[in-house]
């Protein structure tokens, strides 16, 4: 009992403390200002819980988006009934700041858009131009250029009216970077330097280490490869004279690394990615390390070290694995897939195949996931903005005692209805998704088996190419067997029989047919020769022939036909075949080679 009266004494207190001077707050955890608001908010003003809410909202953007919204509402619901449009526009942009971390962009900016017009009718023109910011910013993310750019000019304009250098550097900046997804370099280029030159009088270095990283990539991008090198350089300086450890850093070495690469200098570059890597490792940036590794593993790849490329290509692997960094997985496996190719290394295509497959089934699992997520958020932000609307219809209602009563009846209705409508909704959004899932899954059977079909049909058409080639060998050496035959009788009447027959003997044609066979052969049984060879060494050039020859099917008269040989000889060879392979009599030649 008397724990219990100390806690409610010190809550109070707490509680006085913290209404008297709400600048306390700046210097306490989020967690902690959650708990003190939680606990005694029951103390506080309508003006000091805005104040809370919106400092709750606000930090909560990074860690818990859920606790976000939930504190946003609040807030957008108490300040539309107090009429505060100061609060209401910092609401409506939190709302939107955490609905676009979700992916919900067109919802967000609705938000944004309904916080810019309540600052312009305030007058607040700083926040007026951070909405635009935003808002472009989300345009861009659409890849919708024309439009951000649009918005970063007018923010401009705004933050030039308003004499905010910080501000105009920010919009200058933005435009410079539309430009440059846009392939306008010298446009890039020029808005960078603008914005250069306004954070130049900030005196503020990190950001002028900043824009001078972009400079230089803007010029590389135009070709001037050492001027770009030179402006990185001076951006590293500044960073290391005050010593900053973000990821900015990491990758201005990478930048150096690839401009030096585009003038074929391979020891500048490795030892710019080598420096990259050895910062993000430093300042346990893990998650950079393998696009280093990617780099490097391009850098080699480019220069033939096939080796060392897949060194690195492995230890990005890693890294990306233990950091499930899918993407960085992704773009290494494509790399590896080429080396393989370039090799013709079949055992490693098969098993990157197989990996990159399963990657992309997990990739598209998440994308599923985040979907179904993102639609309960979007119900959750379509239901709160209907209480919201509720709310501001039924602002004077609340203030009649006579329609109290009706007003719960009406709530109690309204929120049973939305709870039928929501249960509704979501029943029909899961069946969508299933029958979604269902669709995908059939088509992806019906192309496996289309594919499927085709191959087998291509086997088909090659085998019975293969077998057609065969029989027109060995028809081409009967006919021309009988044809030096008929010439033999009369050769004695005529020299110039006795060159003709020459040159029927001459067996050139007959060595390109082979070739032609045996080319046709390797592309429908694609490792026979190998795996024979292999396993069996001592089987010599006739022997692999004759034994391609058994895989066909084709019986002693037709295999001595087609090589010019007896059928007593055929069997000798099949003999010695038989125990080069070891195999008993019991054994069946043409079964045995039809499972290689």
């Amino acid at each position: 009992m008397k724990y219990a009266i100390l806690k409610y004494l010190l809550t109070i207190f707490f509680a006085g403390l913290f209404c008297q001077d709400t600048s306390l707050v700046n210097n306490l955890s989020i967690l902690e200002v959650d708990s003190i608001y939680n606990s005694s908010k029951n103390y506080f003003s309508d003006e000091e819980i805005l104040f809370y809410l919106d400092k709750l909202a606000g930090n909560y953007h990074h860690s818990n988006v859920h606790k976000a919204l939930k504190y946003a509402y609040q807030g957008l619901e108490l300040s539309v009934r107090l009429n505060n449009k100061k609060y209401e526009a910092s609401f409506e942009s939190n709302i939107a700041y955490a609905l676009a971390q979700n992916g919900l962009i067109n919802q967000s900016l609705k938000h944004y858009e309904k916080a810019f017009e309540i600052n312009e009718a305030i007058g607040l023109g700083p926040q007026s131009a951070w909405r635009l910011i935003s808002i472009g910013n989300l345009y861009f993310q659409q890849n919708l250029h024309d439009l951000a750019n649009e918005k970063y000019k007018k923010s401009y304009n705004i933050f030039e009216k308003l004499q905010d250098v910080y501000g105009m550097a920010v919009a200058e900046n933005n435009q410079g970077m539309v430009y440059g997804e846009s392939k306008n370099y010298q446009e890039e280029l020029e808005s960078y330097i603008k914005a250069y030159e306004l954070r130049k009088s900030l005196s503020y270095p990190k950001i002028i280490a900043h824009s001078l990283n972009l400079i230089g990539n803007a010029l590389i991008n135009l070709g001037k490869i050492h001027d770009g090198i030179d402006s990185l350089k001076k951006s590293l300086s500044i960073y290391k004279e005050i010593n900053e450890t973000e990821h900015l850093v990491g990758e201005c070495y990478i930048s150096l690394g690839n401009a030096w690469n585009k003038i074929g200098q391979k020891d500048s570059t490795l030892h710019y990615f080598d420096k990259a890597n050895q910062f993000f490792i430093k300042n346990r940036l893990n998650k950079h390390i393998p696009i280093v590794h990617l780099a490097k593993a391009t850098l080699f790849y480019e220069f033939g070290e096939y080796s060392k490329s897949l060194k690195h290509i492995e230890l990005g692997l890693l890294e990306a694995r233990q950091l499930n960094l899918k993407f960085d997985i992704k773009s290494l496996l494509v790399l590896k897939r080429e080396i393989a190719t370039s090799r013709n290394d079949l055992p490693m295509i098969v098993e990157i195949s197989k990996e990159y497959i399963a990657l992309n089934e997990s990739i598209f699992n998440s994308s599923v996931t985040q979907a179904i997520t993102q639609g309960e958020l979007k119900r959750n932000q379509e239901l709160n903005d209907k209480n919201i609307q509720i709310q501001k219809l039924n602002i004077n209602k609340l203030k009649q005692d006579k329609f109290v009563l009706i007003l719960i009846i009406t709530i109690i209705i309204l929120l049973l209805f939305g709870f039928i409508s929501r249960f509704r909704y979501i029943r029909r959004t899961n069946q969508k998704i299933l029958e979604k899932q269902n669709e995908i899954h059939l088509q992806k059977s019906k192309m496996m088996e289309v594919e499927k079909n085709a191959i087998e049909k291509d086997l088909d058409h090659k085998k019975r190419v293969l077998v057609s080639k065969a029989m027109n060998i060995a028809q081409n050496h009967e006919f021309l067997i009988e044809i030096m035959s008929k010439l033999n009788t009369i050769r004695k009447k005529s020299p110039k029989i006795k060159k003709i027959i020459n040159q029927l003997e001459n067996k050139e044609h007959v060595a390109d047919e082979w070739k032609e066979f045996d080319a046709v052969f390797s592309d429908v049984h694609i490792e026979f020769y190998t795996l024979l060879s292999e396993q069996f060494p001592s089987l010599t050039q006739r022997d692999l022939k004759i034994c391609a020859m058994l895989r066909l099917n084709l019986n002693t008269k037709e295999i001595a036909s087609l090589t010019n040989l007896t059928v007593r000889t055929i069997g000798e060879y099949r003999t010695k075949i038989r125990k080069k392979l070891s195999l008993t009599r019991d054994i069946n030649l043409y079964s045995y080679f039809q499972n290689i």
